[in-house]
């Protein structure tokens, strides 16, 4: 009998599936380390490394049951890991967009009286609609945007993972869009 670190990804996935709490022991030891290196090499900021690598592992957990047979567990797992980046990137570039769209709504040059009150109802429209926020949600994005704290700063001050704060932050950002798209 096989003892379990030299189980194969299959043998090992299937021991996943049924609940073996020591597979997933054995899978989190074997591909931490890869898929860490593998994040940092992307994105070179080791605690987001660190988070996408755990949170790739901990989707394949949450998500066992639900998987078929798997012959290539590296493969399924760098497929999570690379979507998980993607997801990364598309929300930065989102902020980015809006970010610009902010800074040339602001830079259009009209009249010194009318900008003065359009600058002013802007701010008061967005203040509105943060305060409208759920709180969690509202106390994040001032975190982030009035302290200028940082995502794992944010998320340790609150006792939240990362990723829910990165998802406070798009949900208030995508408010906030609505309401400079419908003054544009």
């Amino acid at each position: 009998m096989k003892t379990p670190a030299c189980l194969s990804d299959p043998e090992l996935f299937c021991l996943l599936k049924e609940g073996q709490p020591s597979a997933f022991d054995i899978i989190y030891k074997r591909y931490y380390p890869q898929l860490y290196r593998a994040a940092w090499q992307q994105l070179g900021c080791h605690e987001y490394a660190e988070e996408m690598a755990q949170e790739v592992l901990v989707q394949l957990y949450q998500k066992r049951t639900a998987i078929g047979s798997t012959e290539h567990l590296s493969g399924y797992l760098f497929t999570l890991l690379r979507n998980r980046m993607v997801d990364l990137y598309r929300q930065q570039k989102r902020k980015q967009n809006l970010d610009l769209k902010l800074r040339q709504k602001q830079s259009i040059v009209t009249p010194p009286a009318e900008l003065a009150l359009e600058s002013k109802q802007l701010a008061q429209d967005i203040e509105q609609t943060i305060s409208r926020l759920p709180e969690k949600c509202r106390v994040v994005f001032r975190l982030s945007r009035e302290q200028n704290l940082s995502n794992q700063e944010i998320a340790d001050k609150m006792n939240l993972s990362v990723s829910t704060v990165e998802k406070h932050i798009a949900k208030a950002l995508k408010k906030l869009r609505e309401v400079v798209e419908l003054r544009s």
